[in-house]
């Protein structure tokens, strides 16, 4: 599991930049602040998907149309994911 992330993460540093590929501009991640996605309607009942990407350096290239949540923290993609492991577990 330590080496898929460690894959991922690679493969996130070799990602092209987002605002190159669509002509969209992305905030920088100092200054990105969780926005209301089309994605985020099911945000406060806990029913959204998160999105992992807009808290990374390159961003969410698809932006407010973005089906994923952007309103998430950082973290709970990762937080889902151990969740559900340890409830599969039992």
């Amino acid at each position: 599991q330590q080496q898929q992330q460690q894959q991922q993460e690679q493969q996130d540093e070799q990602h092209v930049e987002p605002q190159k590929l669509a002509g969209r501009s992305v905030v920088p991640l100092e200054r990105r602040q969780p926005e209301r996605s089309a994605g985020a309607r099911a945000h406060e009942t806990g029913g959204c998907k998160a999105r992992a990407w807009f808290w990374r350096r390159q961003g969410c290239c698809n932006g407010l149309a973005c089906r994923h949540c952007h309103l998430c923290c950082a973290g709970e993609v990762r937080r889902r994911r151990k969740l559900n492991a340890a409830t599969r577990k039992e």
